[in-house]
């Protein structure tokens, strides 16, 4: 649209938003009036005003993908979470390593000596809950569900109630309907709502703990620790170190049972996550307190997951698009931040990536008010979190927006306060501009949705669409079927075409790569039921089929 970018249109259509709250304030007010009232009823009623926007939030999800696309796996990443979705929901830990396994090898995967994804459980239990149930997004919805229902939660313990609520709303509208964390599989949301669950325990606690808080605290922790284990562990230092300093007051108020008892309620959930954690680590690596994801990593890393460690010597390789991944694209990012100069340019495209998921310009009005908001202990105490997991992230490669989750719930309350206190500012208040102006930030993030939600439709000859439609046909056939992948050059590496189902021999299709005409014969005879197909890959036109045995 007359050649604008995206953050352009963000900013021209904030102008726009501010200056018909500052030109019509009282009729911007009179609209909004029905919906303010609602929220200042509904926080006096956390539980409800919970479920209500948890509910909110599945339908929201639900209805982007029944009007505009439905979900389908694209990324590496995503594979290797339908993976471990595919092998829980079938009641294993993990399945046996894969005949011909070198042929089978797909990225994130652990093929010997088992087969199973390499990430951490918790994302992949919630798909397997999906899955159980219908379909594995299903998970991705209860997941963005349960992280707004707990970020209501979690506001209503130290904001009044209208304000809790909008920055409920704007999660909902911003993070857990239209944007990847509740369109892909990718993950995201679970983490926040583990850090929602956490933070608004440890609010509650601050004033009174009991059991039923500790075991909540324990909960968020856990999931913490399932899905983002490093930046979750980050996050929990501000928490640990509030939690200490309680303790510390409740012992000299000779208040030691509730301290007692709240340990106890946070320790139930978190000995199941340990067990759980341990008995997964040593059905995948042999060793309980080994991870999967440093198994495959010793496999097939290069570069290391953290900048201030050295790189690892080069590993053998059977598949080539699986050495280009690590010894280029990936070891290509580690190795450009292991100079200062480098570091500080990727360290901006970190916070560039930050800013357009979290923020963008409908939040910009949040900043200005951010730093009178920093007044409140819990604000501070957010703007700590953030601190924390942000500079660790700023120690790995990537620059993943997923990877700052665990302080998504402190970001949504740091903008919240931001508005607050623009809303409450001496000289907009007199003609009721601050709150016509925090109505039009929610109006834009609205809108920004609808928006969002629309343009996260595929072409129709997107690989992942046409993977799927062909998977779709074969299964049909009647007969199983066996599809070798032939990549031509040029050929995207983040376009991946062999990811496989966890029961290989109940899955309908099998993908492999082509590793010459030896190669094709073994697999026939590793799967000799399977009729043979040749599918050759280039990065333009639709990929063509050969059938190579009946």
């Amino acid at each position: 649209m007359l050649g604008l970018t995206t953050t352009q249109l963000e900013f021209a259509a904030l102008a726009g938003a501010v200056l018909i709250a500052v030109a019509i304030p009282r009729w911007t007010q009179r609209v909004a009036a029905p919906s303010l009232r609602a929220f200042d009823a509904l926080g006096r009623r956390p539980l409800l005003a919970s479920l209500i926007f948890a509910a909110a939030t599945f339908a929201g999800a639900l209805a982007c993908a029944l009007l505009v696309q439905w979900p389908m796996a694209r990324v590496h990443d995503e594979y290797s979470y339908l993976l471990a979705a595919d092998t829980f929901a079938s009641g294993r830990l993990c399945f046996p390593a894969p005949p011909c396994a070198e042929q089978l090898e797909s990225f994130h995967v652990i093929t010997s000596p088992v087969y199973a994804s390499k990430y951490p459980s918790g994302q992949g239990l919630a798909l397997a809950l999906g899955q159980v149930l219908g379909d594995p997004v299903l998970g991705v919805w209860f997941g963005a569900a349960l992280f707004v229902g707990a970020l209501a939660w979690m506001l209503l313990g130290f904001l009044p109630g209208r304000w809790a609520l909008i920055g409920a709303s704007i999660a909902l509208l911003r993070y857990a309907t239209t944007s990847y964390w509740a369109q892909s599989y990718w993950g995201g949301a679970l983490t926040a709502a583990g850090a929602s669950l956490a933070f608004g325990a440890c609010v509650r606690i601050w004033r009174r703990g009991s059991f039923a808080l500790g075991a909540v605290l324990g909960v968020g922790v856990a999931l913490l620790a399932l899905t983002r284990p490093f930046e979750g562990a980050l996050a929990c230092v501000p928490l640990g170190a509030v939690l200490v300093v309680w303790s510390w007051r409740r012992w000299q108020a000779r208040e030691l049972r509730v301290v007692l008892q709240t340990i106890a309620g946070a320790a139930l959930p978190l000995a199941v996550c340990a067990v759980w954690m341990a008995t997964l680590n040593r059905a995948v690596t042999g060793d309980p307190l080994r991870l999967p994801y440093f198994l495959h990593d010793e496999q097939y890393a290069v570069a290391p997951p953290f900048l201030w460690q050295d790189a690892a010597p080069t590993p053998h390789f059977a598949t080539a698009r699986i050495e280009a991944f690590w010894t280029g694209f990936a070891y290509d990012l580690w190795a450009q931040q292991q100079t200062f100069a480098g570091w500080c340019e990727h360290a901006f495209a970190k916070l560039g990536t930050w800013w357009s998921f979290y923020l963008g310009a409908p939040l910009l009005l949040a900043l200005l008010g951010l730093p009178f908001a920093l007044r409140q202990r819990w604000m501070r105490t957010g703007a700590l979190v953030i601190a924390c997991v942000a500079a660790g992230v700023f120690a790995v490669a990537y620059d993943l927006a997923h990877y700052l989750a665990p302080a998504a719930p402190w970001i949504v309350a740091c903008c919240v306060g931001g508005l607050r206190v623009i809303a409450s500012a001496p000289a907009l208040r007199v003609a009721r501009r601050g709150r016509a102006l925090v109505i039009a930030v929610l109006v834009l993030l609205g809108a920004e949705c609808v928006a969002r939600g629309h343009l996260r439709a595929r072409p129709e000859r997107a690989f992942e669409r046409e993977r799927a439609q062909l998977e779709r046909e074969l299964t049909f056939v009647g007969r199983k079927a066996l599809v070798i992948v032939q990549y031509q050059e040029g050929h995207s590496l983040h376009d991946e075409w062999v990811f496989n189902r966890a029961d290989l021999a109940a899955a309908p299709v099998i993908w492999a790569h082509d590793h010459g005409e030896a190669a094709r014969g073994r697999l026939r005879a590793c799967f000799p039921d399977r009729s043979g197909y040749l599918l050759s890959v280039g990065p333009w036109g639709p990929a063509q089929r050969t059938a190579l045995w009946p």
